[in-house]
């Protein structure tokens, strides 16, 4: 359970730690001596601060930066931030925002043009210089005029002054941003919630997803995270796809995924501590790709089929998937395996195939449909 820190009380918030106060009895011995608190806090989110001693800095928390952005023009470093509009809950104490996992995001205007900006709450081994590539080589390549349902974004870097604490007192830092555009509709779940007795919507949204993870992988870029939530239909009902922090270009030849993915919507393996399928390339999104794609065919097919309580996964989860692996076959398969449609057929065939295989090798949707 995460504690959405908008929602603290105004009483608790005045008796927060104040980071002009430095914490008190804190010496430079050895971790041993530091309280349990300390260490779980440095574990999670402390950074050595200096190698000559070991002085850990705290990152900063959605309340750190609320603090800063309260006080704004002297906050932020470039001027469309500082005349950026914020939405409040209320002025200076809690601001209106949809924080991830590892992320505070705060919706804003800016010139006029609606947008978000991400913040990390958590420090994530090259999370940022990641976002510093993906940017510029999304403006080096045009990806987003190649590919309009990906969503632009810029980074700056040592973008936002913030005060936290270390072993030593109150420490000011700055701190990434990424600014992108803000995307309003529904996600994908929700939108199939909303519309999964309408046949025709779900077949349109099937075909532009295929349309999508073909032009991804054809420009040699991955998203690594498909799922979704990642995944929103505007009023137009047209697809974005936003979460970049597991995306893979070229450039990223070579290194280990930054994230496993939503299980629910990733092959066994890939979770699999030491594993190494899939291949963290262009094919990244294969597996997920024929699970969202196919479980969108067989919603428009057979809506009885659709189960509102798990609306979130959609069909499938990890749980059928470990019981398809384990030889069991779950009554959703035993429904989907009456349905008389020969793509949704052949499908299923290649989904079980890769499912119950260690590292299979998945095709391209593309190639799965296009004989169909």
């Amino acid at each position: 359970y995460k504690v959405d820190p908008s929602e603290i009380p105004i009483k608790q918030l005045i008796a927060l730690w104040d980071p002009r106060l430095p914490p008190k009895n804190k010496t430079n011995d050895s971790e041993k001596k530091k309280s349990l608190f300390d260490r779980l806090r440095r574990s999670r989110f402390g950074e050595k601060a200096s190698d000559s001693n070991q002085i850990y800095e705290e990152w900063p928390t959605p309340l750190h930066y609320t603090r800063s952005i309260a006080k704004q023009v002297n906050a932020f470093e470039t001027k469309r931030f500082k005349n950026a509009e914020f939405e409040w809950k209320m002025k200076n104490v809690r601001l209106r925002s949809n924080s991830g996992q590892f992320t505070f995001v705060l919706p804003c205007e800016i010139e006029g043009e609606k947008k978000v900006i991400r913040l990390f709450t958590e420090k994530k081994p090259n999370i940022t210089e990641r976002y510093e590539q993906l940017s510029q080589y999304f403006q080096d390549y045009s990806i987003i005029e190649k590919i309009p349902e990906l969503v632009d974004f810029d980074f700056y870097k040592d973008e936002l002054n913030v005060q936290t604490k270390s072993d030593s007192g109150a420490i000011s830092r700055k701190y990434d941003l990424i600014e992108m555009d803000r995307v309003l509709g529904d996600p994908l779940d929700e939108f199939i919630s909303k519309n999964f007795q309408n046949s025709s919507k779900l077949l349109d949204i099937a075909d532009q997803f295929s349309e999508f993870v073909e032009k991804l992988e054809s420009n040699k870029i991955g998203h690594g995270d498909l799922h979704p939530k990642n995944i929103i239909i505007d009023s137009d009902q047209k697809m974005k796809l936003i979460d970049y922090d597991c995306f893979y270009i070229p450039p990223f030849k070579g290194d280990e995924s930054p994230e496993s993915g939503q299980s629910d919507f990733q092959h066994p393996s890939r979770s699999k501590k030491g594993s190494n399928f899939p291949k963290y390339d262009e094919t990244i999104d294969r597996f997920s790709s024929i699970v969202i794609y196919l479980s969108l065919l067989i919603i428009s097919k057979e809506p009885k089929i659709y189960d509102e309580k798990y609306s979130e996964n959609i069909l499938f989860s990890e749980e059928i998937f470990d019981s398809l692996r384990e030889g069991e076959v779950p009554n959703l398969i035993e429904n989907i395996k009456i349905i008389s449609d020969e793509k949704i057929k052949n499908l299923m065939k290649y989904l079980l195939e890769y499912i119950k295989s260690d590292s299979p090798q998945i095709k391209a949707l593309s190639e799965i449909i296009k004989n169909v």
